[in-house]
């Protein structure tokens, strides 16, 4: 036997009647907070640089000037004497002659102004070693002490005498976007010896021994998404690697990285790259704002994040916030802001659920946990977050937290659990000082797996739940037929996960819903894909399916009589349609006819109504035997026996079955049967047969 072909497509359009289900909420549990820990434990090794950052107030030459304001740190100078004003104090700069080297043509240069004094001739303030305003022999001995090296080394990060005036240059940021949402500063420079910790603030936003400024990402994202690293300055690339792993939530291994020499022998390392994610190359020239890479977790690195570190030309690790190198600094206590949600259904119980986390839940199923996490920059006493679910307008459930102190970068969770009967469309919504940041609309629904979804005998108060939920789980209807028993109206369903630009399925039409859901649906250019008439309360009603997709030109007319059904059958077939449904019930004694006719090419058919179970079953096997299979196939009650409205074409898949009069129970073993080996269900119908319900259809590959 052979069978027919089913065409695939899917939806972004959706039409439906409106849904009614309840649900019930669930105690909720607390906000976890435990960010300020990871922030503590944020610690980062950096291999290529064993300086120590000087700490603000420090003082090595003992001159009562900090080493982060000496040009000349290493000698008693507290006049910061500086004649040339190369921010090297004259104590530590024997190279008169400013190229770079302490020689004899610097001796000379002394010599030619040996015992003048301010204002007489041959006087040369870059000659006076010590600041004393005479050149002798104390000037020549500390020249001689600096022979054959280059000038330094120098406390100061900028050039000039305390206070520092504007450096040299100046750094623009190293990453795109907004501060509290699209990255976070979480450690600054430690500039105190010993155990203590100091920012540049004078706080203790670092950790002990920290030589960079760590700007973290919300969370793991930002990395697979690429999240640039840009230059801070023009220079040049000295070094670079990246083969290492990238993935770390701990301190493991060795970072990635890449290293920028600037022209005035400063450099800036930028750490825990991304693998394989550098696009420079050592001896390339960058300009500010270049990239040279991607935002990643390398190294000794607990999330991802840059590890942005400055060295002046000796190799001093500085802080550039403390030295005001930035053109456009970041406030120092961040606001409270919304970077990213993590969101599953299942509980979250580790924070790095939400550091590296899985795409966010789409459904959550009924009973389950709802997990929601958060990952928020900065904040202070008296900020709120406050997490809602709500479904419409209604509020489910709420979660709030007021900070009783200042954060950097935190991740927060919470996990609600639905109730059993919970169903629906819901919104999650996350608010910051009672501003609306986040809203995530999901569904409580059943999680279905497979390309296909059949259901039979489903009843008409449960059908608009099993459409809400093929649909949150990204299924369209293809099949709907509608049927009564003892009066009660139950459907059947085939799904399925094609794909279409757009689709709109309704139920429970009346015939004037009906035209104006077929005028406005074709008048959006979608064509009529199924179509079913059935009963509902002894009432004529209709199930319908539309799609935007190609085809053939098509017809179709609903709750026509049986002579204006013939006449239609005659017209439309003489003019070369063929027909894909006729749909037929008996209501008020009058017997009401529903199709739809194309003209896709499908060989010789044969189209017939009103069959008794015998006689379908006769016209089945005659087809079948001529080499046509079933392609549509529709069962109703006439004057109180069951009856069947079918169609065969000859064009049709290679392999199919069909099966009639089957109770559920048989069909469900026919379709466990056929679904086993290989074959999909592309029709199922049911009806009333001995006062229960029966059903037929059609398998094929």
């Amino acid at each position: 036997m052979r069978n027919l072909f089913c065409f695939c497509c899917s939806a972004l359009l959706l039409m439906s009647t409106p849904a009614n289900a309840a649900e019930t909420g669930r105690s909720i549990t607390t906000v976890t907070e435990y960010g300020h820990a990871i922030a503590a434990i944020d610690a980062v090794v950096d291999p290529h640089s064993s300086a120590v950052a000087r700490a603000a107030g420090s003082d090595g030459d003992g001159d009562g000037v900090p080493d982060y304001a000496d040009n000349c740190s290493v000698v008693f100078n507290p006049n910061q004497y500086d004649s040339n004003g190369d921010g090297y104090g004259n104590d530590c700069d024997g190279d008169i002659n400013n190229d770079g080297l302490t020689n004899f043509i610097d001796l000379n240069l002394l010599k030619s102004a040996f015992f003048s004094s301010p204002g007489a001739p041959g006087w040369n303030p870059d000659a006076d070693m010590n600041g004393d305003l005479a050149i002798n022999f104390i000037d020549l001995q500390m020249m001689k002490n600096m022979f054959f090296a280059p000038v330094g080394p120098s406390g100061m990060s900028c050039a000039g005498t305390p206070p520092c005036p504007d450096p040299v240059f100046l750094f623009e940021w190293p990453m795109p976007g907004v501060d509290a949402n699209d990255w976070v500063i979480n450690n600054y420079v430690d500039l105190a010896p010993g155990a203590s910790i100091v920012d540049y603030m004078g706080g203790a936003k670092s950790y002990n021994g920290h030589k960079g400024v760590d700007i973290d990402v919300p969370t793991f994202r930002e990395m697979d998404n690429n999240f640039p690293i840009l230059a801070v300055a023009e220079g040049t690339v000295l070094a670079l690697e990246e083969s290492n792993f990238d993935r770390n939530t701990s301190c493991v291994g060795q970072w990635n990285f890449v290293t920028i020499g600037h022209p005035n022998g400063w450099r800036t390392i930028y750490g825990h790259l991304k693998m394989n994610s550098v696009v420079v190359t050592v001896g390339d020239t960058v300009e500010a704002g270049d990239v040279l890479g991607v935002v990643g977790s390398s190294g000794c690195s607990t999330q991802p994040h840059l590890h942005l570190e400055t060295l002046d030309p000796d190799g001093i690790v500085v802080s550039p916030f403390l030295n005001g190198m930035w053109s456009a600094p970041p406030v120092y206590n961040t606001p409270l802001g919304f970077m990213d949600a993590t969101l599953y259904n299942t509980p979250i119980n580790s924070v790095n659920m939400i550091k590296d986390p899985a795409d966010n839940a789409e459904i959550v199923p009924p009973g389950n946990t709802f997990g929601i996490g958060l990952s928020m920059a900065g904040g202070g006493p008296g900020d709120t977050i406050n997490i809602r679910i709500l479904k419409g307008g209604t509020l489910v459930a709420q979660n709030n937290f007021t900070f009783n102190q200042v954060y950097r970068h935190t991740y927060w969770w919470w996990n609600y659990t639905f109730a059993a009967n919970a169903s629906g469309a819901h919104t999650l919504q996350v608010r910051t000082n009672g501003s609306l940041q986040y809203s995530y609309p999901f569904n409580v629904a059943p999680i279905f797996n497979g390309f296909w979804q059949v259901r039979h005998g489903v009843p008409a108060s449960s059908y608009q739940q099993l459409f809400d939920d093929m649909v949150a789980n990204g299924y369209r209807p293809i099949w709907v037929d509608g049927y009564d028993v003892n009066g009660a109206t139950y459907f059947n369903a085939i799904y399925n996960q094609s794909n279409v630009a757009s689709w709109a399925a309704a139920h429970g039409m009346s015939n004037t819903q009906y035209q104006n859901f077929f005028n406005t649906q074709t008048g959006a250019g979608r064509r009529l894909i199924n179509v079913d008439t059935y009963l509902q309360n002894g009432q004529v009603r209709h199930a319908a399916v539309f799609a935007q997709q190609t085809g053939t030109q098509w017809v179709a007319y609903h709750s026509v009589s049986t002579a204006t059904h013939q006449a239609n059958f005659n017209n439309f077939i003489a003019q070369g349609f063929r027909p894909v449904v006729i749909s037929t019930v008996q209501a008020g004694g009058n017997q009401v006819w529903t199709a739809f006719y194309d003209k896709t090419p499908v060989g010789s058919f044969v189209a017939l109504a009103n069959l008794t179970s015998a006689q379908y079953q006769t016209e089945f096997t005659n087809q079948a035997n001529a080499g046509r299979e079933l392609r549509y196939l529709n069962g109703y009650t006439l004057n109180g026996t069951n009856r069947f409205s079918a169609i065969w074409i000859s064009n049709g898949p290679t392999s199919w079955v069909g099966q009639h009069n089957l109770t559920s129970s048989q069909w469900q073993a026919a379709f466990d049967q056929w679904t086993n080996a290989g074959l999909i269900t592309r029709i199922v119908t049911g009806y009333e047969r001995n006062n229960i319900h029966n059903f037929a259809g059609m398998w094929s590959n």
